[in-house]
């Protein structure tokens, strides 16, 4: 359970920055688009829309059983956006986006080495 909610916390601080001087981190950013600009528009987005569903699902995962598989399909997707955060950090050489990724992808590790030993177990 530890490991989900500094999963959800570091995803949440990842940091992106574009344009001229415009940054912000990934909950400064959901809560512009759902709270200050609340428009369906916003929401459909793929990328906006299947991290907001990753993000209920780890949260609903932290309060109920919920499938295995789906929780790791989650997981999946949220470690391949902070890489290609990670990569848009490294090819522009923005060391805030870099430093802010490496957190989450620290704990996505754990998080599959910890499902991974509790496989080894549940086969013993």
């Amino acid at each position: 359970m530890k490991i989900k909610i500094l999963l959800l916390i570091s995803f949440l601080f990842c940091f992106l920055e574009w344009g001229n001087n415009k940054a912000a981190f990934i909950f400064e950013i959901i809560y512009t688009i759902f709270i200050e600009k609340l428009s369906v528009g916003n929401f459909f987005h793929p990328i906006i829309f299947l991290s907001f569903i990753s993000i209920l699902i780890i949260l609903t995962s932290l309060f109920a059983n919920i499938n295995i598989k789906l929780e790791k399909i989650t997981v999946i997707f949220l470690t391949l956006l902070v890489l290609f955060f990670l990569l848009i950090g490294l090819l522009s050489i923005r060391y805030k986006i870099i430093i802010s990724t490496l957190p989450f992808l620290y704990f996505s590790n754990l998080y599959f080495k910890q499902l991974r030993n509790q496989k080894k177990m549940l086969s013993n």
